[in-house]
């Protein structure tokens, strides 16, 4: 016979969501709703995360000089993406 063995709320609500595919939605959405934790205020001034879809991540910027810019420390910011939001889904950045 099998033993149930207690575990910590969050954890059960976490594997819920994760077989639900809800969790991906959720470390996604961190990225819209941190987005200025994740880049710095001065950045965040002139950007803004508007969408994530199919592993690509929206921002929508001032004007061209901001994003060529941008475009520039793409890789600076997936990182830090990650590093914030452990979220593995997000491959790409596209700036408009």
């Amino acid at each position: 016979m099998k033993k149930n063995i207690p575990q910590k709320v969050g954890t059960i609500i976490e594997s819920v969501f994760t077989k639900q595919g809800y969790y991906k939605q959720c470390t996604e959405m961190k990225i819209i709703t941190n987005w200025h934790l994740i880049v710095g205020e001065r950045i965040a001034q002139i950007s803004k995360c508007t969408d994530i879809k199919d592993g690509v991540v929206f921002v929508s910027v001032k004007n061209s000089s901001w994003r060529q810019e941008l475009s520039y420390i793409k890789k600076e910011i997936l990182s830090k993406i990650y590093k914030e939001t452990q979220c593995t889904s997000i491959k790409d950045i596209h700036f408009y």
